[in-house]
């Protein structure tokens, strides 16, 4: 029998896993996926990655902001869709940096001017089991900040 999977199991899943599949699309509508590390602000439905100034998905962005992330594995997996930007404010990279560091003990990636700090504003979560019975769940983030 098919449920409702609660988006606490999303918010606890994003939060302890430490990489993530992001998927951009190139000026010539090539499709790029690649792991990164992250960071997830459960409240504001944010996510949080790092990338070299000079790697393909910075290009692919410059010209094509969306992207989907997928985490998980086998049986039980996150979708997410949203609007990728470089978040150029100082006091918001200082705040994802202190928790970055937190997570991902040791790095300082955030503190190396080849690396861009982007921001992913979610608007639309899908998470699919499959444990004897499918379960699928989907939400439109509306205003992902409320």
């Amino acid at each position: 029998m098919a449920g409702h999977i609660p988006f606490r199991q999303v918010d606890l899943k994003l939060q302890n896993s430490r990489l993530i599949w992001l998927s951009t699309t190139s000026d010539e509508g090539d499709s790029h996926c690649v792991p990164v590390s992250f960071w997830w602000q459960s409240e504001a439905k944010r996510l949080y990655f790092v990338s070299k100034r000079r790697a393909a998905k910075v290009r692919h962005l410059s010209h094509e902001p969306r992207v989907i992330l997928h985490a998980g594995e086998g049986d039980a997996m996150v979708i997410l869709e949203g609007m990728a930007e470089a978040v150029l404010d100082a006091q918001e990279q200082q705040q994802i940096n202190d928790s970055w560091q937190a997570k991902y003990t040791g790095t300082t990636a955030l503190n190396d001017r080849e690396i861009l700090l982007y921001r992913v504003q979610i608007s639309q979560v899908i998470v699919r089991e499959f444990s004897g019975d499918q379960n699928s769940t989907k939400w439109q983030l509306e205003d992902a900040t409320v």
